[in-house]
């Protein structure tokens, strides 16, 4: 904005004009539409899966999934046949479970997308997400299953 005022200012004589200023506007303007241009056709960007509303969205089905664990069968038995899936607001598919070994637990995450395959970087991205927010001192391993599924097994040291 300031910027634009201070083009304007020397366009009506205000201030000494500089042709730099004058250049620099029109390529940061050049700048902005391609920075939009590029997030637009690129499909789901890193910048969208790491939005602090889409973080909050996968916080909440993450937590989601704890309250449903808690309120299992007390036999670590499965307490519903149905698997539980939330989605989030960029068509990001989440189901959590946990299988009890003698050795600890592991922890699954399905990552999927509700319309089309999920990408591998937003896989990543997701799996970097939820270990951040579930298990920051466990191991992990993504694994690429079918149809753009990935499979995230965090072992249970973690939260």
């Amino acid at each position: 904005m300031l910027i634009l005022l201070v083009v304007w200012a020397e366009m009506w004589d205000l201030l000494d004009p500089q042709m730099w200023h004058t250049w620099a506007t029109v390529v940061l303007a050049a700048t902005m539409i391609a920075v939009t241009a590029v997030r637009r056709f690129r499909g789901t960007s890193r910048y969208e899966l790491l939005h602090p509303g889409h973080v909050r969205e996968v916080a909440g089905a993450l937590g989601f999934f704890t309250v449903a664990r808690e309120n299992a069968a007390p036999d670590g038995g499965i307490s519903s046949p149905h698997v539980r899936i939330r989605s989030t607001s960029l068509g990001v598919q989440i189901s959590a479970g946990r299988i009890n070994a003698a050795t600890g637990s592991l922890y699954h995450y399905a990552l999927s997308r509700r319309n089309g395959p999920l990408l591998e970087q937003d896989a990543r991205r997701l799996a970097s997400l939820v270990l951040q927010l579930k298990h920051p001192s466990g191991s992990e391993r993504l694994i690429e299953g079918e149809h753009g599924v990935f499979h995230l097994l965090v072992d249970g040291r973690g939260r």
